[in-house]
């Protein structure tokens, strides 16, 4: 990879250009993720839907309970939009996580 390969998002995000391919590559999103910004959205988005599975309604500690971007994150990047709007985010548990992502 050159540095051509490589920008930083008006985030300050390193990420590789697209070249064509249907996904941002991963390991710029798992930055992402380690940001405290994104632990901050991640917090406000279980908060403010009370940690409760905004499709099946679950609120069981046993479960997993996720903060899911309604836009994911490598569209985001790409285009150069706000990673951490509040609104972009919903609470899902896992079973419905991976039902919205068809796992």
């Amino acid at each position: 990879m050159s540095t051509s390969d490589i920008r930083l998002d008006k985030n300050g995000i390193r990420i590789l250009k697209p070249h064509g391919r249907g996904t941002c590559p991963g390991k710029p999103i798992r930055r992402i993720r380690m940001k405290a910004q994104y632990h901050s959205w991640r917090k406000a988005v279980l908060q403010r839907d009370k940690y409760t599975c905004q499709k099946c309604g679950t609120r069981d500690r046993r479960k997993i309970i996720t903060a899911h971007h309604k836009t994911p994150l490598w569209k985001l990047v790409r285009k150069g939009l706000p990673l951490f709007d509040v609104e972009n985010g919903i609470t899902l548990c896992r079973k419905c996580h991976d039902e919205e992502d068809g796992k």
